[in-house]
């Protein structure tokens, strides 16, 4: 290893430092045959004692292939962003259509991994999404004691960068109040959020240091979602601009049968919004809004006191209101009664909207 870790953690970003460094794990590290193979039963529980390993870094974008033995695992590695353009599908045809002699006659096997617990967009049920945590759980126990060479102390060095970035994390779920940088800041450069780090604590530091600000949104709206009752609806997380947001779809029957609209309801900062956009979004135009639907929606916006948006070119209005208190002003169970208030209120207001304005009699 040519460069030690201090060196790296000055020139690369966070995802490059830690696909890195996986890759030495793998490859030039003193962890022994045994201490290798027991990673590899994180993302395959069945996986043997192996006895040979060999890791590419970046291969065709893919961040990290390890072949042990005659098994290959191909890791998509992400820390401050999550699945898009269906990569994790991609790269999966990309790994089965290689026909180099590295894959050849070889099980492969897939893990997708992540700062925090995802339901990745992949369809294909052969990737494993495993966790920074299970990976930290299995690299404590070889954490040398006396490292007696160069290599053990960047491995200890290393456990330690794992260790900062999993406790910085649950501290995070635990006491979010503290880290109103984190749901503040995710919209702004880098630059922009080191500005005024002074009073901030060492951990605020680390995640405005590594802008991992939108990935523990991400968790965090994860955690409420995961909590609440929800019926029958589809909730998914995304983000726009940096800063998280749930949003929630409602199924209808009545709208099943029209297959005309999508309605929903968004939970984004201090911001909530009830949705409807055509199902054939990118292909209408805002002209194609009913003048029935537009007043039935004026009409609730006026009763409650709601604003209400437009879309600039596309079949889509919505109404929206904005919380009494700042997301970090809360605890969780108080975030989360008030998110399932509002579902469920929304909710009444979209079915007054579907008999009215979309479905009037």
């Amino acid at each position: 290893m040519k460069q030690n870790l201090f060196e790296i953690l000055g020139i690369a970003s966070i995802e490059r430092i830690h696909s890195q460094m996986m890759c030495w794990l793998f490859s030039d590290s003193p962890l022994t045959p045994i201490e290798k193979s027991q990673l590899l039963q994180i993302i395959n529980p069945k996986a043997k004692i192996y006895s040979t390993f060999q890791c590419l870094s970046e291969y065709k974008n893919i961040d990290i292939i390890i072949r042990a033995d005659s098994d290959v695992y191909v890791i998509e590695n992400k820390i401050k962003s999550s699945e898009h353009d269906n990569q994790l599908s991609k790269y999966l045809a990309t790994i089965q259509s290689d026909s180099s002699s590295f894959f050849q006659n070889t099980n492969r096997y897939f893990a997708y991994l992540t700062l925090v617990q995802e339901k990745t967009k992949a369809v294909n049920e052969s990737w494993v999404n495993i966790t920074y945590q299970q990976i930290f759980s299995n690299l404590k126990n070889y954490k040398r004691k006396k490292p007696s060479s160069f290599d053990e102390f960047v491995l200890n060095e290393y456990i330690h960068t794992v260790e900062r970035l999993v406790v910085c994390v649950e501290d995070f779920i635990s006491n979010h109040s503290q880290y109103a940088n984190v749901f503040e800041d995710g919209w702004k450069t880098k630059a922009q959020k080191l500005e005024n780090l002074e009073r901030c604590s060492d951990k605020q530091k680390y995640i405005a240091q590594n802008q991992l600000e939108t990935i523990l949104q991400r968790s965090f709206l994860g955690v409420i979602a995961d909590s609440m009752v929800l019926d029958k609806d589809k909730p998914e997380i995304d983000e726009t601009h940096g800063t998280a947001l749930l949003q929630i779809m409602y199924s209808f029957h009545e709208l099943t049968k029209l297959n005309k609209y999508n309605i929903g309801i968004q939970y984004q900062g201090d911001s909530i919004k009830l949705n409807i956009a055509s199902k054939n979004y990118k292909n209408s135009t805002i002209k194609d809004i009913s003048k029935r639907l537009t007043e039935c929606v004026q009409i609730i916006a006026r009763q409650n006191k709601y604003r209400i948006n437009k879309g600039k070119t596309r079949e889509y209005i919505s109404i929206s209101k904005q919380l009494d208190k700042e997301i970090w002003e809360m605890n969780l169970d108080e975030i989360i009664a008030v998110y399932q208030r509002e579902y469920e209120h929304f909710k009444k207001l979209a079915k007054e909207i579907i008999r009215n304005g979309i479905f009037p009699k």
